[in-house]
């Protein structure tokens, strides 16, 4: 999203004074652009518990399996959010020397 031009003009170049607050980028639709949780008052209720769980459910992975990855270089695709150009093919070796 962040690349198209219809939310940022010339998005290929840096322009790093386009995030503050003198550059109007609150009068459009571009300030709002990346907020996956909603905003203000409509905000996601459950936004804090969910990330909370990402990061339990991230950990308790990386404390019981190694995370190998032997499929060749993943290029990115951006669409609304970035995304791989295939599917991932992860391999989750068990700590514990088991091979699942």
């Amino acid at each position: 999203m962040f690349r198209d031009s219809k939310f940022y003009p010339d998005p290929e170049t840096f322009k790093p004074e386009r995030w503050l607050k003198e550059s109007d980028m609150d009068k459009e639709l571009k300030g709002f652009s990346n907020l996956v949780w909603g905003h203000g008052a409509r905000m996601c209720i459950g936004r804090r518990f969910a990330e909370q769980e990402m990061y339990i459910v991230l950990t308790k992975i990386v404390q019981n399996f190694m995370i190998e990855y032997n499929h060749g270089t993943v290029e990115p695709v951006l669409n609304m959010v970035m995304n791989s150009d295939r599917p991932l093919l992860f391999s989750f070796i068990p700590r514990n020397g088991e091979i699942l």
